[in-house]
């Protein structure tokens, strides 16, 4: 190398697809060479090649931390030159979690830590991002980071920390008075919904127990995260929401679909037991086409959730498509089956107000209301009523639809 150096003839800055001896040198991480070609005057120690990398941005990239070190020494450098994505050297430092240059270019006053991927994406952004939990302690420890800086999508580092499932930065960043938790995405995700979604369940219980994170915040659908967790199907988050007394169980949708309407849409039944045996759960609220929960589990061919909100509202099961009236008896819970049928019984007279059962001719009656209607007739010895139930509606009698 010296030998050449010492011919006139030789053309040092001659590139091959834009890469200099000088930029190959740093590249490779060949320090003796970059340390005699700095020293040669005639060598352009800034050109970068093809894709807009200079010698300086490759050295911060591969992580030759030696080599950057010299490069910083010589006042010619340009520290903060970006390539033709806009990416600066010390952003790429970060984005390939060489942490060491990372720092080394920290403490030099000269180079521009907040040089962003053409504002997309920002050095702090992305250590989040990646999950470098090293680069993200370091950068919050610099106050001249944005650390609540979005990317054009308006994900914020929190956002995208909860969103990949990074716990401990998220930990990290919980406990930063500074950092924003409530960002969102476009106003759409917030990042307690985002992670509910992706089913990160310790990101959730970590999220849980903050009180400023908004847990029942929903997107532009009207959906919130209790609903993605029952329509993604992940039980041990709709678990973990339904002990959480701040959670809204049964906030609906803008098609007015419930959380249990959608468990049992998507053909969830583990979800649909669950919620069931939860008191506060609505599951006879009608979505904005007029169907219940049940209605559209028949519809999606979901005949298990069917039967099983049968049986759950009624306490009444059929047997051989035989209806078994004695069902409670068995049980020895007439209390309970008195209380069911009063409550549906009103319903109905709520509903059809003072229109009679049997001459009603636009409305479907469902079998299981119809055996609730005769259950309370016996209750009440209406032999009458009862007559004119049996011979209106004979044909649904010990007959499943």
């Amino acid at each position: 190398m010296k030998l050449f150096l010492k011919d006139k003839r030789v053309g040092v800055n001659h590139a091959n697809d834009g890469a200099t001896p000088f930029f190959i040198a740093c590249e490779k991480g060949h320090i003796e060479i970059v340390n005699l070609l700095l020293k040669d005057e005639r060598v352009d120690i800034n050109k970068a090649n093809k894709y807009g990398y200079t010698p300086f941005y490759i050295a911060c990239g591969n992580g030759h931390i030696e080599i950057v070190k010299l490069l910083l020494l010589d006042e010619r450098i340009n520290r903060n030159k970006t390539n033709k994505k806009n990416e600066s050297p010390f952003y790429i430092a970060c984005q390939q979690g060489h942490i060491e240059v990372m720092k080394l270019l920290l403490n030099d006053n000269r180079v521009d830590k907040t040089k962003s991927q053409n504002d997309y994406w920002a050095s702090f952004w992305m250590a989040c991002y990646n999950g470098r939990i090293g680069d993200v302690k370091s950068l919050l420890n610099d106050e001249r980071f944005e650390i609540n800086k979005a990317n054009k999508r308006n994900e914020s580092p929190f956002y995208i920390a909860c969103y990949f499932g990074h716990i401990e930065i998220a930990k990290l960043l919980l406990n930063d008075n500074r950092v924003d938790k409530t960002q969102t995405k476009n106003d759409f995700w917030a990042s307690f919904w985002m992670t509910c979604y992706n089913g990160n369940i310790e990101v959730v219980k970590l999220l849980l127990n903050d009180e400023r994170v908004d847990i029942n915040k929903a997107n532009d659908g009207g959906i919130t995260s209790f609903f993605s967790v029952c329509q993604q199907g992940h039980i041990e988050i709709v678990e973990l929401l339904l002990n959480d007394k701040k959670i809204d169980l049964n906030k609906t949708n803008k098609r007015n679909e419930s959380p249990f309407y959608i468990a049992c849409q998507q053909g969830h039944i583990e979800i649909v037991k669950l919620l069931l045996s939860d008191k506060k759960i609505s599951i006879w609220k009608e979505a904005n086409e007029g169907k219940t929960a049940s209605d559209i589990a028949k519809e999606e061919n979901h005949s298990n959730i069917t039967k099983l909100i049968r049986e759950f509202d009624t306490g009444i099961t059929l047997n051989n498509n035989r209806l078994d009236i004695f069902y409670f008896n068995h049980n020895n819970n007439i209390t309970k089956k008195n209380q069911i049928i009063e409550q549906r019984y009103q319903e109905y007279i709520e509903t059809f107000q003072n229109t009679y059962f049997f001459r009603i001719e636009n409305e479907i009656i469902k079998e299981q209301d119809f055996y609730i209607l005769i259950e309370y007739l016996k209750e009440k010895k209406d032999i009458k009523e009862i007559r004119y139930l049996l011979f209106s509606f004979s044909f649904f009698f010990f007959f499943c639809e």
